[in-house]
């Protein structure tokens, strides 16, 4: 019984401590709250069977420093989180507040004719030269070929997202992309008859390339060209950032930059810059597609931080005298907050202030 308490008084103990530490207690903790985990806590140390006096020593020595450091730890996590009494300047800078992201998207196909695909109902989109449009009911849109043996010319088609918008696609091939915030992709409707399997990309797009050894898959941005077989890996070429970034998790690449040619290995990173193309090795492969799984995980200076706040929430980033864009953040929370929660959190390093007017976020000291 004893052993069977101490899992279960571990398990409360990791699970209150993470809540605390992840930030999921943010807006949620009040002096109620912080009894009731002390209260829960006290509950669970009783010990219904007696044993050996020096077991005892040591049980209650070990959870009641573990109970003072958890009930700490909840105190300045009260203190931290509670803003209830911030000064009325601090509250007005989070009066103006901005929703997350959706998932939304604008396909274009080739004759110019937009449909907004977060207006659509699952179903048939569209028919193309051959080939047949459709949104599942999960709301990824999917090609798929009338006559496979017909030979179907290639006809250009874009998937478009705005600022806080990301969308899913499957290929004319079987190839999966996600596609990120104020991102765009080019591909051809149908990859019959075509040597190579090539899209461009402007944005950033995680791919799952469907294997076709005879066909190589590429994706072309503007610094660089892709080429693989068939292969999992994530691709960041937004224009306003300093470098591209090409993150391989699974198979092997062959990246083209700047007269230069490197090979990937899973695990590694190419990033693509004026001087040439520098490959990193033991990557963090989660912060690299975190963003596919609906989270921020920021382990990088503020400046690119606040690039991934701008597209996701949709506003205008503007830095205070003297800010210092170099100073780097680490975390990982939800991309499905509102946006001054994610700023609080920042906020609580000491280290920046936040104000929020309307749709565009100032940085401060």
């Amino acid at each position: 019984m004893a052993g069977q308490f101490i899992d279960e008084w571990d398990s409360v103990f990791m699970e209150e401590s993470q809540k605390v530490m992840n930030g999921e207690m943010y807006e949620e903790l009040t002096d109620e709250k912080v009894g009731a985990v002390y209260n829960k806590l006290m509950m669970s140390i009783t010990e219904p069977e007696p044993v050996h006096l020096k077991q005892k020593k040591r049980f209650f020595l070990r959870y009641g420093i573990a109970a003072s450091l958890l009930i700490g730890l909840l105190s300045v996590a009260f203190f931290l989180f509670k803003r209830d009494a911030a000064p009325d300047h601090q509250k007005l800078a989070y009066q103006n507040d901005v929703a997350p992201g959706k998932y939304a998207a604008v396909l274009t196909l080739a004759g110019g004719r937009q449909i907004r695909l977060d207006d659509q109902k699952s179903g048939q989109l569209a028919t193309e030269s051959g080939v047949v449009i459709s949104k599942a009911t999960t709301g990824e849109i999917s090609y798929r070929l009338i006559n496979p043996n017909e030979s179907v010319k290639a006809q250009i088609n874009m998937l478009s997202t705005g600022n806080g918008e990301t969308y899913r696609i499957t290929l004319p091939d079987g190839t999966r992309v996600w596609l990120n915030s104020a991102s765009t992709i080019k591909y051809p409707a149908s990859f019959n008859l075509l040597k190579k399997r090539a899209v461009e990309l402007k944005g950033e797009a995680y791919f799952e390339v469907a294997k076709d050894r005879r066909h190589p898959f590429m994706v072309k941005t503007e610094k660089q060209e892709i080429e693989v077989l068939g292969t999992h890996f994530n691709v960041m070429a937004y224009p306003e950032e300093k470098d591209s970034k090409t993150t391989l998790l699974e198979g092997a690449v062959k990246i083209k930059a700047l007269h230069s040619t490197k090979f990937l290995l899973p695990g590694q990173q190419a990033i693509v810059s004026a001087h040439g193309i520098a490959l990193k090795e033991h990557i963090d492969l989660e912060e690299a597609i975190a963003w596919k799984d609906g989270d921020f995980k920021f382990n990088g200076d503020l400046e690119s931080i606040m690039y991934k706040i701008s597209r996701w929430y949709g506003v205008e980033v503007s830095y205070a005298d003297h800010i210092n864009k170099s100073m780097e953040f680490e975390g990982k929370m939800s991309r499905s907050r509102n946006l001054s929660s994610v700023l609080k959190v920042m906020e609580l390093t000491g280290r920046v202030h936040f104000n929020i007017e309307g749709r565009r976020v100032i940085v401060k000291k």
